[in-house]
């Protein structure tokens, strides 16, 4: 007869801070423009959970893949349940990849709710081993992994009403003009009048890279309390470019951040936090201009 041993609070919260540990050395090991373009790139793949997930999950797999090159790669991890509501089942003897959970306890210092109840308050992370990849299934139904090139193919000009329409959409127009703040500057991005400014003498490829970075800035940096710097909110900006371009399959070689180790200040919560505020972001506009079902986490 199987038991199960119930771990204490105090083993959740450890066996949580040793696996963010772990995170915070892979992190660490993104140095240049190109390993964080690609890293950025896998992450987007995975965009219904948080990019600490997503980062702890390609780990475990890339153990696994050294242990059996013939492993496919990751590309749609989802719970049992999810599975099985998808009308796929797990196949026998398949171990789960663990993902981080919040652990919550009762606020015995805040004042009970309309329920009668005190809330509860985050004081840490555990994992739980409780998803799959979909290779880790089978079943007749088929399912697509998100495609981190989705649109490829689609005009520029497509590309270019899109991203106007998405801006249109937030509240804001999109202008050409040469009145830019900086002679050197390929656009701006302003809040205060909600307008994207692009200077209508670059090339048009140009134009339509530049629309993608300023909506970067529409989408992240309304709010300058973010605490982030300038030469911060540029990587944010021009990370984001990326993804929106790839997505489209939009060729440009202009895309640089600069080494990792130089805006992070080699803090990987840094690097993490750059990351998720992009992904949040491109997850936005992807869900705007694609018909793509969300990959369900639960």
């Amino acid at each position: 007869m199987s038991t199960t041993t119930k771990r204490t609070l105090s083993e959740r919260l450890e066996e949580g801070r040793q696996a963010l540990e772990s995170l915070s050395e892979a992190v660490s090991k993104i140095e240049k423009t190109e390993d964080w373009f690609a890293w950025l790139a896998k992450l987007s793949q995975l965009r219904s959970y948080s990019a600490r997930n997503v980062i702890y999950l390609l780990g475990q797999w890339e153990d696994r893949q050294e242990a059996n090159p013939d492993l496919p790669d990751l590309s749609y991890p989802a719970s049992f349940s999810a599975w099985k509501a998808l009308g796929r089942s797990v196949k026998k003897g398949e171990r789960g990849l663990a993902v981080f959970v919040p652990v919550t306890v009762v606020d015995q210092d805040a004042e009970p709710g309309d329920d009668g109840k005190k809330p509860r308050k985050l004081i840490g992370f555990g994992v739980s081993r409780r998803v799959f990849d979909v290779s880790q299934t089978e079943g007749d139904v088929e399912v697509s992994p998100f495609s981190t090139t989705l649109l490829a193919g689609t005009p520029d000009e497509q590309m270019w009403i899109d991203l106007e329409r998405f801006a249109g959409s937030k509240g804001f127009s999109v202008a050409h003009t040469e009145h830019l703040n900086s002679r050197t500057s390929n656009g701006e991005c302003s809040h205060t009048n909600r307008t994207l400014r692009i200077r209508p003498s670059r090339p048009r490829q140009s134009q339509i890279k530049t629309l993608a970075h300023e909506i970067g800035h529409m989408l992240l940096h309304g709010d300058r309390e973010t605490g982030h710097g300038r030469d911060l909110r540029e990587v944010e900006a021009e990370s984001f470019a990326y993804l929106v371009c790839r997505l489209y399959g939009f060729a440009s070689d202009e895309y640089s951040v600069g080494y990792v180790g130089g805006w992070s200040d080699g803090d990987p919560k840094v690097v993490m936090k750059v990351a998720e505020r992009v992904l949040g972001a491109f997850g936005e506009l992807v869900d705007a201009v694609t018909p793509t079902e969300a990959v369900p986490e639960g």
